[in-house]
């Protein structure tokens, strides 16, 4: 329920709320990759691109075979000129 509350806030540009509700959902679910990536993309959303970057990472490490942590990754560094990083 956290994870879809999370989601539904950070598309209400309510930040706030969504990393408070992606937290919860971290609790309850500390290994679940999926729950990784989207505290990933609200932080990188409320402007925060290391925080960001360590939960792309933390979900890599989670799910090796989940893409989603390599694409968010790889679009965080394209965004900041990384493109060597990206590659990876």
């Amino acid at each position: 329920a956290f994870y879809v509350t999370a989601q539904l806030y950070a598309q209400m540009n309510n930040l706030e709320k969504a990393i408070e509700a992606i937290k919860k959902a971290e609790t309850f679910a500390p290994n679940w990759s999926e729950t990784t990536v989207n505290a990933g993309k609200i932080l990188l959303q409320s402007g925060d691109p290391k925080a960001a970057e360590v939960k792309f990472k933390e979900s890599i490490t989670e799910s090796p075979d989940l893409v989603k942590g390599y694409a968010n990754l790889g679009a965080l560094y394209l965004s900041q000129g990384k493109y060597e990083d990206a590659k990876k």
